[in-house]
């Protein structure tokens, strides 16, 4: 039996290998997922009005009117200046992240290109200070909120970028009672470039991570953030993260962890710096989960405080302490050139002349390393940043022997040492 020619076949049937060929190449043609638009938007105080968020001249003057025009794939700039969240309440009083949406501060307001911007020449503050100006009990429960309700499923990045997230008071019950500076709750978005300043919350006063969550930070700064329980930078329960380029100064918990408390999850950190951190239990970093083990890699951890247990704490009792690595830890560790010497900050963190932290005369240091640090050139180059906490590339030859290494830490030396803006404290 043989098959029947296409011209004996009825019309539709003959014409149909054709369509075939004419719908295979439409297909082929079309956009792989969804056609999206892609607008950038404008957010600047100092912009002149008539404002439609539309460039620089005609920028939002506030951030949450830009928020409730862009979504998914969409840009949004915003110049130096402070800018509060738009809300009736302390709840809803919020920057809610969106999907897809990526969100960019440290800009001056001429900028044509993202490359331009600089985060620590132009501070760039999202305060939650909403209420009677410097009275934090009438301050936002979170600064800056993600939620997986919030920023749904969609596969497209979402980022924040370029910030000073302050003055969030997570006091509440439940939820209002965690992350001041930030909240997120099972969403994976990008963070890089971020200062939490002065945040309040009962678990986790900068930041506070749930479960289902996985990001990544780079390039983040806690400076002075408090917890009533636990997390005075950093609550982790059930998350995913990945910290590098990370600095934690002055930041405290009325229990456990002063700078970072990891529940559950796994919690990697890399070149990052605790110093000036104080709790009961693990001034620099608490551990509870029996597995997996924290990471650290090429961090030091100096100058912490704990007044039952030491700065880095395992809750079970030393049978699973923090993986480290090329890290320099006081009073020692377990891990492979662990070093127990001082590291010779710049300038040391100090609570000031009241001997409190939280106050106005606190002192977050200078972080950075002296020339003869014992952690110049001594940490590993296997999966870390090409930059530093400030953009200077790694690895530099900081202590002049003719030989660029990677240094422990957040910051990378230089020598001779390179013009950089330290990151920003607001009074």
């Amino acid at each position: 039996m043989h098959a029947a020619p296409v011209r004996h076949l009825p019309g539709f049937f003959r014409f149909f290998p054709t369509a075939v060929l004419l719908a295979a190449i439409l297909i082929a043609l079309a956009p792989a997922g969804p056609v999206l638009s892609c607008h950038r938007y404008y957010v600047w105080q100092e912009s002149p009005s008539p404002y439609d968020g539309s460039s620089w001249n005609k920028a939002f003057h506030t951030l949450s009117e830009a928020l409730s025009m862009a979504g998914p794939n969409d840009e949004i700039w915003v110049a130096k200046g402070v800018y509060r969240p738009a809300g009736s309440d302390r709840t809803s009083a919020t920057f809610l992240l969106k999907t897809g949406l990526s969100i960019y501060g440290g800009f001056a307001g001429f900028e044509t290109s993202r490359d331009q911007r600089n985060w620590l020449a132009n501070p760039t503050i999202l305060s939650g200070d909403i209420g009677v100006p410097g009275d934090p009990s009438d301050n936002s429960y979170h600064v800056v909120s993600s939620h997986l309700n919030s920023i749904g499923t969609a596969p497209y990045i979402t980022t924040l970028s370029g910030f000073i997230i302050q003055d969030g008071n997570a006091n509440g019950a439940d939820m209002n009672g965690q992350g001041g500076g930030m909240v997120i709750t099972g969403t994976a978005p990008v963070l890089g470039q971020l200062e939490f300043l002065r945040n309040q919350a009962v678990q986790g006063g900068g930041l506070y991570l749930g479960t289902g969550t996985k990001t990544s930070f780079d390039q983040v700064i806690f400076y002075g953030n408090h917890a009533e329980q636990d997390g005075g930078g950093i609550y982790a329960n059930g998350a995913n993260l990945s910290l590098t380029n990370g600095l934690f100064s002055g930041n405290s918990a009325g229990s456990r962890g002063g700078g970072l408390i990891q529940m559950t999850g796994q919690v990697n950190m890399t070149n990052v710096t605790f110093s000036g951190n104080s709790a009961e239990h693990g001034g620099a970093i608490a551990q509870i989960p029996t597995d997996p083990k924290p990471l650290l890699k090429n961090a030091i951890l100096w100058g912490n405080h704990a007044t039952v247990e030491p700065s880095v704490y395992d809750e079970n009792n030393g049978t699973n302490p923090n993986e480290a690595s090329y890290s320099i830890i006081e009073g020692g560790f377990p891990g492979t050139d662990i070093l127990d010497q001082n590291p010779m900050f710049v300038r040391a963190p100090s609570p000031g002349g009241d001997g409190a932290w939280g106050t106005t005369d606190d002192d977050y240091g200078d972080l950075r390393l002296q020339i003869y640090s014992p952690g110049i050139d001594s940490g590993t180059d296997v999966d870390v940043p090409r930059v530093d906490l400030v953009g200077i590339t790694r690895p530099q030859d900081g202590n002049g022997d003719g030989t660029a290494e990677y240094d422990m830490g957040a910051y990378e030396d230089d020598c001779p040492p390179l013009k950089v803006f330290l990151p920003l404290i607001t009074k």
